[in-house]
């Protein structure tokens, strides 16, 4: 068998293709890392926007909480609902603020679109 599966990146970054989805997930994520991620300035470039600059974006949103109080970061993920497994076995990462930026970013995508699927009415 071939690993052909797409990565949790190439998932998201696919994402970007459908900016409505892209700036209910942004607004999410700006409401939920409330005050540290500025997700509707990022809407404003929607047209030029992409998954790049938004992961690094929020990775550095992330590193900042990160140096605020100790359990800061942690009481941010369990907010967010991302699993502690993913974050905790990432520790050592290279990459780890990029990584949680991932990890934060395919939660809210499952959010935004459990909301689609389950609200009354179309607006997607």
């Amino acid at each position: 068998m071939g690993t052909d599966k797409p990565t949790g990146s190439e998932n998201l970054s696919q994402l970007f293709i459908n900016k409505s989805v892209v700036e209910k997930v942004l607004l999410q994520t700006e409401k939920d890392l409330y005050p540290y991620f500025d997700g509707e300035r990022l809407t404003k470039q929607m047209d030029q926007l992409r998954f790049e600059e938004v992961r690094d974006n929020l990775g550095s949103a992330i590193m900042e909480i990160d140096k605020g109080s100790s359990g800061e970061l942690r009481s941010v993920l369990y907010r967010v609902d991302v699993p502690e497994r993913e974050f905790i076995d990432k520790l050592g990462d290279s990459d780890y603020y990029g990584v949680l930026a991932e990890a934060i970013l395919n939660r809210e995508l499952k959010k935004v679109l459990f909301r689609l699927h389950y609200s009354p009415g179309d607006d997607s």
